[in-house]
C-alpha cells in the first residue's frame, strides 16, 4: 500500500469469530509466512 501512497500502518488483524469460522466454506490466508507464524485454524 506505501507504494500507492496509502498509510495502512495504524490498521490491525481482525480475531476470527468461531461462529463465523465453523460456517465457512473457504479461509483465505493473505500473510505469506502463515505456515510459520499463524495459528492453525
Amino acid at each position: 500500500m506505501k507504494e500507492a501512497d496509502i498509510d495502512i500502518s495504524s490498521h490491525t488483524s481482525n480475531v476470527i469469530d468461531p461462529e463465523i469460522l465453523n460456517r465457512a466454506d473457504y479461509i483465505i490466508i493473505l500473510c505469506g509466512h502463515a505456515d510459520e507464524h499463524c495459528p492453525v485454524i
